[in-house]
């Protein structure tokens, strides 16, 4: 009966998986073809035309909502992580600290799209100027520069984007530097022991000629 269960929870799990796998990639191509230039219902009421989005009018309806009225170029976060998701799900694999990631890619979501409007403001679509953080970018930027000036704004938002990827990936950056300084110092000790040898080569080398010269001059 148990084995049961768990083979309708692993089904049902991989079509989750598979399904969200698709929706990402869907999503990816819809954000990858955006153009401002095409029809997108009640954000760009009286544009005609066929839609250039490969995703069709729905793709250019989300690619409009996601990159210049809310997030920006932050907004191809999201189906990097759908992505993984779908993967983890259609492989039966656990998410490890769900809701702490969830808040994570959130705070991710929300950093890149605050630093992309404050780095690079507008960006070119087709010829056409977009904000590079959306909507919300461009509030966020606003916000921390009138507190805390540009300075801090960028402080503020680089040191919240490595908070969102420790929490959104678990990574440890303290282990990453540890590790590359373990490397750094066995590279190091490795080249120490390297110069030594050929310092000692070369010295074995001076005395054999020293050597040499010697019974040459005797035999003179």
């Amino acid at each position: 009966m148990a084995t049961s269960v768990d083979t309708r929870q692993a089904r049902g799990a991989e079509l989750v998986g598979l399904l969200a796998f698709a929706l990402a990639l869907m999503l990816l191509i819809a954000l990858a073809t955006f153009d401002p230039r095409d029809p997108a219902p009640f954000f760009k009421a009286g544009v005609e035309g066929p839609a250039r989005n490969f995703i069709g009018p729905f793709g250019a309806f989300l690619a409009e909502m996601l990159i210049p009225q809310l997030f920006g170029l932050a907004a191809l976060v999201l189906p990097v992580v759908l992505g993984l998701l779908g993967w983890k799900l259609f492989w039966c694999r656990p998410v490890e600290a769900p809701y702490t990631k969830a808040v994570g890619n959130l705070l991710l979501l929300l950093s890149l799209a605050g630093l992309f409007a404050l780095v690079f403001g507008t960006v070119s679509f087709e010829g056409e100027p977009v904000r590079a953080g959306g909507a919300i970018g461009e509030i966020l930027a606003a916000l921390l520069v009138a507190d805390f000036s540009r300075t801090g704004a960028y402080i503020l938002a680089a040191t919240s984007l490595f908070v969102a990827l420790i929490l959104a990936t678990q990574f440890s950056f303290s282990t990453l530097l540890e590790a590359a300084g373990l490397r750094m110092g066995e590279r190091f000790r490795a080249l120490q022991t390297a110069w030594a040898h050929h310092r000692e080569s070369q010295r074995k080398e001076k005395l054999r000629r020293d050597v040499i010269r010697k019974h040459t001059s005797a035999k003179d």
